[in-house]
């Protein structure tokens, strides 16, 4: 059933704009397209930090060949199709301002022109890109939303590749919903090419209005069992020290013990402090940068969240890393029945080498009821892991 323009407002403004400048977290925007990797294509604002919105964004209707593309942007990097911090596939992308007036255009005035450097980054290239972000006047335009001003942005891309490409990157941008309405890639930016047009919206009252999480362990002395595949076939978790901040844990892996002294936002996160095996430390893992430190603490909200991390033990072993905590949902585990969980996934990428994890985390049970590591290059890691049992959680009722 097509939406009213009345029913349309009243659901968006439940969620109010972001201090990004952009929609509301919990607005959820389709789009029909006329090229590009699916037909459909769906973004949701599901995070807002400070001056960076987190968007994931699905070309597809839920199925196997769907194709997924998460990024954190401020409105300048949204306008300009590039965004800021993109996780694609098998790609970390990071593209900083070096020089010029671009972030200006945070502050979108029509019939201004932004210009600039931005520097784009992955583990494969690092390159600069010139930019001109060009803004029109508004003008009165019918929608799939009703009538509505729209601000028309363009954005033209000089080395969008790295080999001398051009692209362009056009949008009516509205004002009032503070997403784009139309959007029109084309040319050279990398894994970058569509032209949608808006379809609907809808909001997520429960994730505009998320209280947050805080990551801990279960009890002391609880053991949580896995079975596994890939690289191993069963781990064995045992809760020595329990807590939010620093904590023990013994580790058998296929019958091998080690000990992990970590905090469990770390830990959720796919990294710990540090690895001991026989008294002797075989791994450390230091964090960098104050944008990873929020995930310590009480009401950890959906969104990214960026930092560094440096293992020392490691060859090429300095890596930038992207923590996303989605919005809660529910997971069917066999031993749990259906369980409440937040998915945490973390891409981190070095000049050669890229680690993604994912971890179901419980609330309820503190502690992932599922896991994934996977090292795309170095092949160290492999494997995904059901928590089978837990040796102190009593089902409630």
């Amino acid at each position: 059933m097509r939406m009213t323009l009345s029913l349309v407002i009243s659901l968006f403004f439940v969620g109010q704009a972001s201090a990004s400048g952009l929609a509301g977290v919990g607005t959820e925007v389709s789009y029909k397209c006329k090229s590009g990797p699916g037909k459909t294509r769906t973004v949701l604002f599901y995070g807002d930090r400070g001056s960076l919105s987190s968007l994931y964004m699905q070309f597809g209707s839920g199925g196997k060949g769907d194709i997924t593309i998460e990024y954190d942007a401020e409105l300048w990097q949204y306008l300009s199709g590039i965004g800021g911090w993109n996780q694609e596939g098998d790609l970390l992308k990071i593209l900083t301002p070096k020089s010029g007036n671009l972030t200006s255009a945070n502050n979108l005035k029509e019939g201004s022109t932004y210009t600039g450097v931005v520097t784009y980054w992955d583990r494969r290239m690092s390159y600069d890109m010139k930019m001109s972000i060009q803004v029109g006047k508004a003008t009165r335009e019918k929608t799939a939303l009703g009538a509505q001003n729209l601000i028309p942005v363009t954005t033209t891309i000089e080395n969008a590749d790295g080999k001398g490409g051009k692209a362009t990157v056009s949008v009516k941008f509205s004002p009032v919903f503070r997403f784009n309405v139309e959007e029109k890639i084309a040319g050279a930016l990398p894994e970058r090419g569509w032209d949608c047009v808006t379809a609907g919206i809808k909001m997520d009252k429960e994730l505009a209005k998320s209280a947050g999480t805080q990551f801990a362990w279960p009890d002391k002395g609880t053991v949580l069992k896995y079975q596994c595949k890939g690289d191993t076939k069963e781990l064995e978790y045992t809760i020595q020290s329990a807590g939010t901040g620093n904590s023990v844990i013994k580790l058998v892996k296929d019958g091998k013990a080690t000990e992990v002294e970590t905090p469990p936002w770390l830990f959720y996160a796919g990294l710990v402090k540090k690895i001991s095996a026989n008294g002797k430390v075989i791994r450390t893992f230091d964090t960098g940068g104050n944008g990873l430190t929020p995930l310590a603490g009480a009401g950890v909200k959906p969104g990214a969240y960026h930092g560094t991390v440096n293992i020392p033990q490691v060859k090429d072993g300095k890596f930038t890393i992207r923590v996303a905590i989605h919005p809660e949902t529910t997971y069917k585990t066999t031993p749990f029945g259906l369980v409440d969980i937040v998915p945490v996934v973390t891409s981190r990428s070095s000049a050669t080498d890229l680690v993604n994890s994912k971890f179901f985390y419980s609330k309820e049970l503190k502690a992932p009821v599922w896991f994934s590591l996977d090292q795309k290059f170095g092949g160290a890691l492999n494997r995904e892991c059901t928590l089978m049992t837990h040796s102190t959680y009593k089902k409630k009722g």
